[in-house]
């Protein structure tokens, strides 16, 4: 068994991380389905379509990024972690604007933050910090 394999059979992924993950690819294929469908699905992606007509292509590259974050969650990524988190606080701030122009997202925003505050718990951190030593596992030039 290589030192690669060993490192990955001894984490256990949290069970939350795999609840973000799966919320980050559910709030990406909602919001390109919103811009590529024209779906009314009611979310936050429909306001900012209507702030301004250049959010369509920043909605879709924010999407893409959810994606690859909830792939590298998924697999137990370091670059994921704080990926989500940037992620995360871009949700926090489209809230914030969300709620300044009169959308109450409330249960979005609930969920953002109880994604930060999660992300932040210590057995989740762990289980990311881990992931760096199999990046030096995988590279030993490092």
């Amino acid at each position: 068994m290589t030192q690669v394999s060993q490192l990955a059979s001894k984490r256990v992924r949290p069970v939350g991380v795999a609840v973000v993950a799966l919320f980050l690819v559910a709030d990406s294929v909602m919001a390109t389905s919103q811009i590529l469908f024209d779906t009314p699905l009611l979310t936050r992606t429909q306001t900012l379509l209507d702030i301004s007509e250049f959010l369509p292509g920043l909605v879709l590259a924010l999407s893409l990024v959810r994606l690859v974050v909830a792939i590298g969650l998924w697999l137990g990524y370091r670059w994921a972690w704080v990926g989500a988190m940037l992620v995360v606080g871009i949700g926090l701030v489209l809230s914030f604007v969300m709620y300044w122009v009169g959308d109450s997202g409330y249960a979005r925003m609930a969920i953002v933050v109880v994604m930060a505050f999660y992300l932040n718990q210590g057995a989740v951190r762990d289980y990311f910090e881990g992931s760096a030593d199999e990046d030096i596992a995988r590279d030993p030039a490092s």
